[in-house]
């Protein structure tokens, strides 16, 4: 869900933002302040993932991309997308980077089986982020309720897959 978010952003972002009115050359800025941003970010989400853990780091995570994505829906002005793209940020760096890490957990330490299930997820999300805004007519704000929808769902299941880690342990 969370590279079908991705995927969604990157492709609809910009036809979303042309559909608005803004010059064409206004929209290289909106990533390249995430992508600055994001290198920015990356040791805060190593220190708050060692403090409060994969799970609940990226269920927080999770949760600012809602943020970045109802900011999308609610802001017309660039100022505005330009926020939700540091917003954004975090949530980009964060389950690229946490998700590797849980990736390798799942597959222990077997390569092919690793690289079979990064690919996997990787492909499903693309085509999730790719097809799920063609529900909203045209590039309408409303594509972005999708993505934060997915957020919301991301997060749910974050709080329940580390429920039942901390069961597991304790059993």
């Amino acid at each position: 869900m969370m590279k079908g978010v991705d995927t969604l952003r990157g492709i609809y972002l910009p036809l979303f933002a042309i559909q608005s009115g803004m010059p064409s050359e206004a929209i290289a800025p909106l990533f390249i302040v995430t992508a600055v941003a994001e290198l920015a970010l990356l040791p805060l989400i190593g220190r708050c993932t060692s403090k409060w853990g994969e799970l609940r780091t990226l269920a927080a995570i999770c949760a600012l991309g809602i943020i970045a994505f109802c900011m999308l829906f609610v802001f017309r002005w660039y100022g505005g997308l330009l926020a939700s793209q540091v917003v954004y940020a975090a949530f980009a760096a964060g389950f690229q980077s946490i998700g590797v890490v849980l990736l390798a957990r799942v597959t222990g330490r077997d390569v092919g089986q690793g690289a079979a299930l990064f690919m996997t997820v990787i492909q499903t999300g693309s085509i999730l982020g790719a097809v799920l805004p063609l529900l909203v007519p045209g590039y309408q704000a409303g594509i972005f309720l999708i993505a934060a929808a997915l957020c919301l769902v991301s997060v749910g299941v974050c709080l329940v897959a580390q429920r039942v880690e901390k069961s597991t342990r304790f059993a």
